[in-house]
């Protein structure tokens, strides 16, 4: 839906090459959000075992 919208306003007000960069980067946006996620639910783990441990040596 976001992508939607950026397309209709770019290509209406600001023309053809602003809508190329928009496209452009879909793909990028795309490869991009399942890595960042998969590194924070590492990170969020890692803290969860860290935090075991102190609670379990206390």
């Amino acid at each position: 839906m976001y992508n939607i919208s950026d397309t209709f306003i770019v290509g209406r007000f600001l023309g053809e090459n602003a809508l190329a960069a928009v496209g452009g980067t879909y793909t990028l946006t795309t490869f991009l959000y399942p890595i960042i996620i998969g590194l924070c639910m590492a990170v969020t783990r890692l803290f969860l075992i860290v935090s075991l441990k102190e609670m379990n040596a206390a």
